[in-house]
């Protein structure tokens, strides 16, 4: 009887622990969506769809294309659409790598801002 408690109790935590990692991942995914359907509009990408970047393709230089321009606009428009701010070149550059590392980074920083943690 109490191994089947025990059990029991264990399929639990597992179902909410699984269930906490696919929340997660779609909330990523989302983010990750969100941020595509950002560059494109407010930068003007016209010959791509959110579907064709991949989340590791380099947002400057051989992958988007992006320059110095964009990457002003880019900054802003993080402020406006998720509420984080780069502050300087150190958070900034390894932050604007990829749409990888712009959901981590707008992921940190509000994880920071509600107080919750990374």
């Amino acid at each position: 009887m109490v191994a089947r408690v025990w059990f029991t109790y264990l399929i639990c935590i597992l179902d909410l622990y699984i269930g906490h990692r696919e929340r997660r991942l779609k909330e990523n995914m989302n983010l990750k969506y969100k941020l595509k359907e950002m560059l494109i509009e407010e930068l003007q990408i016209e010959d791509l769809t959110p579907e064709e970047i991949a989340d590791d393709t380099p947002l400057f230089g051989e992958g988007l294309g992006l320059d110095s321009l964009d990457a002003v606009e880019l900054v802003v428009q993080l402020q406006v659409y998720f509420g984080v701010e780069i502050k300087n070149i150190e958070e900034g550059r390894p932050a604007l790598q990829s749409i990888n590392t712009l959901a981590q980074f707008v992921r940190e920083k509000q994880s920071e801002a509600t107080g919750s943690g990374a």
